[in-house]
């Protein structure tokens, strides 16, 4: 790759806390290609950029299988060089539909398809229209961004006194996310990288009784925040790691290590 070129990085879930964080944190040093579904936070995230015309800006709801399909298909189009995707856009707790912050009885089917195909079924789709030009990368690599709750069992006594949950549809979604992440690490070898960070959990001004249940049970005293899990997504996708394939690194202060 032509050391003058900026990567290009795909970043999905872009207007999101942990996308724009990253974007502002790399903005001067990488050329973005910006996706979210919500044409508002885009255009918010564009005002707030130092040179916002420097990047590309695309809107699609993943949920939509022809809308983001046409929207895969206009990036492989127009853009002639990719070297990074992280797959970052997700359809989490904080979605107020009913139907999915509620018991097990009562988690809807339709809820269940959408994370799936949010959190899952695009981030596929993405990674194989994008496979490409990522091969022609000097250091083509896939980032996505899992969950602790793809792997361990919910402690469902956190959330009690609450409004908060823990969505069986997020966490086999995210499980998923973990496993397609081996899966296409060996399938993309040698010349794509494939990765996964898992975080822990984000303090967001969740009420005072989780943030103490949720921090007495973490090593290190503290949720996390979104710099602490852009810190990693940086280690993975600028060079430092260029002899990791097929891992899930948990980002979250040693919760998962009870």
């Amino acid at each position: 790759m032509n050391d003058s070129r900026k990567k290009t990085v795909v970043l999905t879930g872009a207007a999101g806390q942990i996308g724009r964080e990253y974007v502002y944190e790399l903005e001067d040093d990488v050329s973005f290609i910006l996706i979210d579904s919500n044409v508002r936070a885009i255009d918010s995230l564009k005002t707030t950029l130092k040179n916002p015309s420097e990047h590309s800006y695309y809107c699609s709801d993943f949920k939509n299988i022809e809308e983001r399909s046409n929207c895969f298909a206009a990036i492989m189009e127009a853009h002639e060089h990719i070297d990074v995707l992280i797959n970052c856009a997700a359809y989490t707790g904080d979605t107020q539909k009913k139907g999915w912050i509620s018991e097990f009885g009562t988690q809807s089917i339709e809820t269940w398809r959408d994370a799936l195909e949010v959190n899952l079924t695009a981030c596929f789709e993405l990674c194989q229209s994008l496979a490409p030009k990522l091969r022609l990368s000097e250091d083509g690599n896939i980032l996505n961004i899992g969950s602790i709750y793809g792997s361990l069992g919910p402690n469902m006594s956190l959330y009690e006194g609450t409004e908060m949950g823990n969505p069986a549809a997020y966490a086999a979604s995210k499980g998923g996310l973990a496993q397609i992440t081996r899966w296409l690490a060996t399938v993309l070898a040698p010349e794509i990288r494939v990765n996964c960070i898992s975080p822990g959990g984000i303090y967001r001004n969740q009420p005072d009784s989780f943030v103490k249940a949720y921090t007495d049970k973490v090593p290190l005293g503290r949720m996390g925040s979104e710099k602490d899990v852009v810190a990693t997504m940086k280690f993975f996708t600028l060079g430092q790691s260029q002899y990791i394939t097929g891992q899930n690194l948990f980002v979250d202060g040693g919760f998962s290590i009870w």
